[in-house]
């Protein structure tokens, strides 16, 4: 077991679609998203912490508090 994957299986493991992603599309995030524990969802583009930051932010919240 590496180190990489010590450190991952020690946090919640949420993964964040975006799904107005153009860059990476949609169905690639769900490839990806695969080894998380929650799959949660943004209408947002590449970067929800650019286009939508009180959202991802409130997101982020809601998971660090659950």
């Amino acid at each position: 077991m590496s180190d990489y994957d010590t450190a991952w299986s020690t946090y919640a493991k949420p993964f964040v679609v975006c799904e107005a992603d153009n860059a990476l599309p949609p169905f690639a995030q769900e490839i990806m998203a695969k080894r998380a524990e929650r799959v949660l969802r943004m209408n947002s583009s590449h970067s929800p912490f650019l286009s939508r930051p009180a959202e991802l932010a409130a997101l982020v919240r809601a998971e660090l508090a659950a």
